[in-house]
């Protein structure tokens, strides 16, 4: 018969046992997970984010062919000869 302090007695006389480093590996893991979540929430945003309006572009008005050369005249594309002959090209059809 062995004494008290023999072995196997007490949880340090064979060292720490095949779940003792599973259980310092659950603590790293843990320990690592609460740093993570801890910086995620340190720093994301404070103001809740809105998505910008989205920028509409007015769709324009179906133009008439006369509308068209009338616009070109203006800008200076065609000479009022050619304006002329093409609205009455469009008259004939």
């Amino acid at each position: 018969m062995m004494g008290y302090w023999g072995p196997g007695h007490g949880y340090m006389s064979y060292g720490v046992g095949a779940g003792g480093w599973l259980m310092g590996l659950f603590l790293v893991v843990g320990l690592a997970a609460l740093v993570y979540v801890a910086v995620r929430l340190a720093t994301r945003d404070r103001a809740p984010k809105v998505d910008a309006p989205a920028v509409t572009q007015a769709v324009p008005a179906p133009t008439s062919a006369r509308q068209i050369l009338e616009d070109r005249l203006a800008r200076g594309e065609i000479d009022a000869a050619e304006f002329r002959e093409r609205v009455k090209a469009l008259e004939e059809v």
